[in-house]
């Protein structure tokens, strides 16, 4: 099977678009290791006269990305090009799940490990960009960067937590090529700690969240303190306060003029006058922006359920009763805080009037911005029939997500939608407000509609359940498809 390959700069308008070629002749810097690489997997030179590609050609194209044109020696980076030079963190993990996939769990395994380096063990924080891992920063990252509790290491903001899934997904690679035991030594490195002073590894990642995150002990949401943290920059549905859409380009460079001012504010609220913390006090910056994602949210359950079942994995390995206690411990805490968020997700973030899904501004109202955001909650174990059967009509329905091209970043009934901004192009361009990312709909079929598959195929042929089933199925490979279609007509290879 292909895998779909992500990287930063694949992504599509919802309708097709003539072939654009990439000039990657500046590219072709290698260390040792990828020039060594290289002569195993030469760039693939493809050309119109190449399209549709074949599986074969895809994947070389995958290999070629995944092992030499976006592998940096310890880690990848998300595409070639002074923007994307450095590590960043969802990127990577997403990578991380992409070789893990190709039976490449070594080279996953190295990149999460390599992430690790770079969290901040007094909380756990993570940054989204790690400036650490290029020489030195592009003008893009200011003024932001200059109001980062410590630039050096990275921004001050997260992304998605997804770490779990990446290391679950490499440890299943070590055991399909028979290398079981190098796979529970990994997730023992990786499954860290949580106690004061010591945030790390996957559970590090979750102490974050859970300690600094969550709109109070007894709301198990997590907040999102810059909308650059879903990874969907530009997003409405993370902007409370832009009531219409930026269809020109002077409204365009009004909105990222204003964005870079939000993180100005952001910075000067959440700064550490102790210099010891990485991320903006998210206490201190709540007063200012503080946006529940959909998305975000569904992720952060979605990964404990993937904690909670490493944590078996490893209590099933330990040599001790004791050892083995303290992870079925950890299992049935991780599996009871996913609940907690699940629940909140579906109650709080649903709409019943318009059977979506919405984010929850700052006062814990609905942003009524249909973004692509209100469909993840198809990762939910817990998601209710008829919440299930709405999510599906949208996806069907061509007032909403059912575009020649699925899946759009905003429904075309959205007064946002917009999947071919002719008005501006270039730094402001709106890039996830109806362009296709393929990232999103790998998530949503692979992570959404398979498991939501599963669970309701036991179910009686003629039952409700059972005909969503084949619904969602349907859905998956129509997308699947679809997907497929926008990589074998592109010949990029970054």
């Amino acid at each position: 099977m292909v895998q779909l390959a992500y990287h930063r700069t694949t992504r599509y308008r919802s309708k097709p678009l003539p072939e654009i070629r990439l000039d990657v002749s500046a590219l072709d810097r290698y260390n040792a290791t990828n020039l060594m690489t290289a002569e195993k997997h030469p760039r693939p030179h493809l050309t119109e006269h190449d399209i549709p590609l074949n599986d074969e050609q895809l994947r070389m194209r995958e290999s070629w990305m995944m092992e030499v044109g976006n592998w940096r020696d310890d880690h990848s980076i998300p595409s070639v090009g002074e923007h994307y030079r450095y590590m960043w963190k969802w990127d990577s993990l997403k990578a991380a799940v992409i070789n893990a996939r190709r039976n490449a769990p070594k080279r996953a395994a190295t990149e999460l490990m390599t992430l690790e380096k770079y969290r901040d063990r007094r909380t756990g924080f993570m940054p989204n960009k790690i400036f650490a891992t290029a020489n030195h920063k592009t003008w893009r990252d200011y003024p932001e960067a200059w109001n980062f509790n410590n630039n050096k290491v990275g921004t001050s903001y997260s992304q998605p937590p997804l770490e779990a899934w990446a290391a679950l997904e490499t440890y299943e690679s070590f055991v399909r090529i028979g290398q079981k035991e190098r796979g529970l030594h990994f997730l023992e490195r990786i499954y860290g700690m949580a106690e004061e002073g010591n945030y790390l590894g996957l559970q590090g990642e979750h102490a974050y969240f859970i300690n600094h995150r969550q709109n109070s002990p007894d709301d198990r949401l997590i907040g999102i303190v810059h909308p650059n943290e879903t990874g969907r920059d530009s997003d409405e549905a993370n902007k409370p306060w832009q009531k219409c859409a930026a269809k020109s380009g002077q409204l365009a460079v009004r909105e990222w003029l204003h964005m870079q001012k939000l993180g100005w504010d952001l910075g000067r609220r959440g700064r550490d006058d102790q210099k010891h913390r990485i991320d903006w006090i998210p206490e201190q910056v709540r007063g200012t922006y503080w946006v529940n994602d959909v998305m975000f949210n569904a992720m952060h359950a979605n990964n404990l359920r993937h904690m909670a079942h490493i944590a078996e994995i490893l209590s099933l390995h330990m040599p001790t009763s004791w050892s083995q206690d303290i992870y079925i411990d950890d299992s049935a805490k991780y599996h009871q805080i996913a609940n907690n968020v699940e629940e909140a997700i579906l109650t709080k973030m649903w709409d019943k009037d318009t059977g979506f899904f919405y984010n929850l501004d700052k006062n814990g109202e609905k942003i009524p911005v249909p973004s692509i955001t209100g469909l993840f909650p198809l990762m939910l174990e817990g998601i209710r029939t008829n919440q299930l059967a709405s999510l599906l009509d949208k996806l069907e329905s061509p007032d909403w997500f059912a575009t020649p091209y699925p899946i759009p970043t905003h429904a075309v009934c959205s007064e946002h939608f917009d999947p071919d901004p002719e008005w501006f192009k270039g730094t402001f361009t709106p890039q996830w407000s109806g362009p296709v990312w393929i990232d999103t709909n790998q998530m949503l079929v692979e992570e959404g509609l398979v498991p939501r598959i599963e669970d309701l195929s036991h179910y009686e042929s003629a039952s409700g359940e059972r005909r969503l089933a084949r619904r969602a199925l349907v859905l998956s490979g129509v997308i699947r498809d679809k997907t497929k279609e926008l990589l074998a007509n592109n010949t990029k290879t970054m």
